[in-house]
């Protein structure tokens, strides 16, 4: 079975890599790639795909409930996992079509779990 390709998205660099970290614990052998906002990750994802990705909602250019409007309108099944730092996202990631809301006060204690329930669907 080939790696699973992770896609994380978030402005932040130390977010960013705080999610890699996480994701490479559950999954060693993943490709990760990064993008810093939702338009530079949208061509990465047109590019080379993704199994999954990974999305901060705030950020420039494009923000993560116009990146996972636009990853919908390309594939309806692939797992979008939509995070914010902000209490008021969450209803805003359901409606774009986002498969799992995080709270970033949450990420470190809820990503693994999260990780295995979307990857196993």
């Amino acid at each position: 079975m080939p790696p699973i390709h992770i896609l994380i998205v978030d402005d932040d660099h130390s977010q960013r890599t705080l999610m890699r970290l996480l994701v490479l614990l559950s999954y060693p052998t993943a490709i990760v790639a990064e993008a810093p906002d939702g338009q530079t990750a949208l061509t990465s994802y047109e590019a080379d795909g993704a199994d999954l990705i990974i999305t901060d909602i705030q950020m420039p250019i494009l923000d993560g409930i116009a990146l996972t409007i636009a990853v919908r309108a390309r594939n309806r099944a692939l797992p979008i996992i939509v995070v914010s730092g902000t209490s008021d996202g969450e209803a805003l990631a359901c409606d774009a079509g986002a498969s799992r809301y995080l709270n970033k006060t949450v990420l470190a204690a809820q990503l693994p779990q999260v990780l295995a329930d979307v990857l196993a669907a």
